[in-house]
Order: C-alpha cells, then structure tokens, then sequence
C-alpha cells in the first residue's frame, strides 16, 4: 500500500466508497478523478459478501458518481491473480486496453466508455463527506451497471 497511496481518494480528487449489508461494512471502492476519465482503485467485497451483487453494485455507485462528476469513462489495473475481479468487469462492459500506467503491480488494464458525450467540467460534483455510504441491503443482485441510468 505504501508504494499506491490513497490519500487522494477524497474530493475534490476523488472519492472513497463503503458499503454496507445490514449496518456493517461488507466492501469499497474508490475513484480518482483525472482529466478526462475516472481511475477505479480500492475494489474490495469482504468474502461473506461475494457473489450476491456486491460487486455490480459498487460498480453502479462509481459508475453513477463519474458520470455526476461530468467524466464519461472510467478506467482500471488489476492483477492476473484476481480471476473473479477480471470476469466482473468484464461482465459490466469494462474491455481490457493497452497500459495506462506504469504500477508495478498491474498485469490488466480496463476501460469502460459511459457517456461519449460528457465532456470533463471544471468543478467536480459535490460529496458529502471523505466517505460515501452505498447499503447493499436495497441493491439487487442480478442488477447489471448498465442499466443504471442513461447518461
């Protein structure tokens, strides 16, 4: 952890989100705002939690705070080791692209294009706190991020 720091996961940077099964944390996910897209970092679903939508239902939380924040793609690096990781992006519509970066620990880079026409904005949308909130209690399951809204 000390050579991928987080402490820019909080606005106006980025964002960190926790979410919750019945008032306890089960996973997070975190987005860094570049430029022109959103780098997805920190995806982690606590095992008891693992395959009753967790998952896609982090991925619809940042895909819907990117899109708040004017950004229309989302981007990610992962490991070969995480097989479960990579068949969720992959189910959600994250394609694998050449590296956009140079981590040491990244073997896979993804890219999922939201919003062709959103164009980054100058002033982030607005979060209430360093960390976000998701209960997963009220997501269901078999819910794919891509019916999560329009653009």
């Amino acid at each position: 952890m000390a050579d991928s720091p987080s402490h820019d996961l909080v606005p106006p940077t980025g964002l960190l989100l926790l979410a919750t099964r019945d008032g306890e944390p089960a996973g997070c996910a975190g987005l860094r705002f570049r430029p022109a897209w959103a780098e997805l970092t920190r995806v982690y679903v606590e095992p008891a939690h693992r395959g009753s939508g967790g998952g896609a239902a982090l991925l619809a939380a940042v895909e819907q705070r990117t899109r708040a924040a004017g950004l229309g793609r989302i981007r990610l690096d992962t490991r070969s080791d995480l097989v479960e990781a990579r068949a969720l992006y992959a189910r959600h519509g994250y394609l694998e692209i050449p590296a956009y970066n140079d981590d040491v620990y990244a073997e896979h880079w993804f890219e999922k294009v939201l919003c062709e026409e959103l164009t980054p904005v100058a002033g982030r949308a607005k979060y209430g706190g360093e960390v976000e909130s998701l209960a997963l209690n009220s997501i269901p399951s078999a819910r794919r991020t891509e019916e999560a809204g329009p653009c």
